[in-house]
């Protein structure tokens, strides 16, 4: 487990290298673009939220989205990245500015495969998740607007269970249409934002 190789492991560096290679950010404030808006995309060569700029001059970039800009948060974070670092912060800014719990933000309306709603439940998991690791009770946008997570988070999940006690996605692109697995992911999300309650 990652918890057991220190952060300075030749293997750790390389993978923070490789999770930085997939972030709409530059370290360098003077080579920031409006295409580096802090949130992650799937894979340094691939977007699954679509293309930035297709067919114009420059680099091709992809659309940053929700559930893999936290996961590149609490990557980061578990990887030796400071959490007041400036990529964090523009990932949490990220993450508070496009704040939704009805679709996973990020992803273009109307899109052929439909993962905006077919990855809720996983989005939901994801929140809890990176939210412990980034141990802020709060998300804050640049602007100054608080929300507190772990309250919307745990109402939203609740209200959207089903008379059999179970959950399930009516989207069945990611399986989660499958109440086995969508109700693991949503009690996950509930255990962790109940237990962040104060």
């Amino acid at each position: 487990p990652a918890g057991e190789v220190p952060t300075t492991a030749p293997v750790m560096n390389k993978a923070l290298k490789y999770i930085k290679m997939c972030q709409n950010w530059k370290d360098d404030p003077n080579q920031l673009t409006e295409h580096d808006d802090g949130g992650f995309v799937f894979t340094p060569r691939e977007g699954k939220a679509g293309e930035k700029n297709p067919g114009g001059s420059g680099n091709l970039r992809f659309v940053s989205y929700g559930s893999v800009t936290l996961d590149g948060i609490r990557s980061l974070i578990l990887l030796g990245e400071a959490k007041d670092s400036s990529r964090v912060k523009a990932a949490r800014d990220w993450i508070a500015t496009n704040y939704n719990l009805e679709m996973v933000p990020g992803f273009p309306p109307g899109a052929m495969v439909d993962f905006a709603h077919g990855l809720r439940y996983y989005y939901y998991m994801d929140m809890a998740k990176t939210m412990q690791v980034v141990g802020d009770p709060v998300m804050r946008t640049p602007q100054g607007q608080e929300t507190r997570w772990s309250e919307g988070l745990a109402v939203y999940v609740a209200g959207l269970q089903r008379p059999d006690g179970s959950w399930a996605n009516g989207v069945s692109v990611m399986n989660e249409d499958d109440p086995l697995f969508a109700t693991g992911m949503a009690l996950h999300a509930l255990a962790i934002a109940l237990g962040h309650q104060q």
